[in-house]
C-alpha cells in the first residue's frame, strides 16, 4: 500500500529543504507546514523524525512536512535564529508562528497544529505582529494589583 500525502510525500521520504528553496516553499503556503531542523548525527532528531512520520500518516490532508539540514544550511539557521536541534518550525499561511526546540511528543505537536489550523491569514498575521511587539516591549504578565 502506498500512503502519500497531497504534496506527494510518502512514509519513507520526507523532502529536504535547502537555503535556495526554503523561502519559496514556505512563502505562499496556505496550509500548515512543519519543518524539522535536524542533523544526521543527532539521535534526538531521529526520534523526533519518527514521531513526525507517525503524525504525517494521521494528518496527511492538513500538513506538509519537510526537513532542513543543520549541517548543510548553517547560514540559513543563523538567519532563522536556530541555535539548537532538533527544532520544529511551525508555519501557517507562510508565516512562522511557533519555534520549538527539543523532542516533542506526538500529543504536543498535534496540540500546536490543532491550535493554528483554524487561523485565517489575518489571524496568522496578527499573531506574527503580536510576537514582534512582545520582543520589542517584553512579554506582559497579568499580575494581581498590590494592596487590598
Amino acid at each position: 500500500m502506498n500512503n502519500k500525502s497531497p504534496a506527494g510525500q510518502d512514509d519513507a521520504v520526507i523532502p529536504a529543504l535547502t537555503a535556495a528553496d526554503f523561502y519559496s516553499t514556505v512563502k505562499d503556503r496556505q496550509g500548515q507546514l512543519l519543518v524539522l531542523v535536524k542533523a544526521g548525527w543527532c539521535h534526538h532528531c531521529d526520534t523526533q523524525l519518527g514521531i513526525l512520520r507517525g503524525l504525517l500518516k494521521e494528518k496527511q490532508n492538513d500538513l506538509s512536512l519537510y526537513t532542513l539540514s543543520a549541517d548543510n544550511e548553517r547560514e540559513l539557521l543563523k538567519a532563522l535564529k536556530i541555535f539548537g536541534i532538533p527544532t520544529l518550525l511551525y508555519y501557517r499561511h507562510g508565516v512562522l508562528v511557533r519555534k520549538k526546540v527539543g523532542v516533542h511528543s506526538a500529543g504536543k505537536v498535534t496540540a500546536i497544529l490543532n491550535e493554528i489550523l483554524s487561523w485565517s491569514p489575518v489571524e496568522t498575521e496578527a499573531h506574527r505582529h503580536r510576537g514582534l511587539l512582545e520582543k520589542l516591549l517584553g512579554k506582559r504578565t497579568s499580575a494581581k494589583p498590590s494592596g487590598s
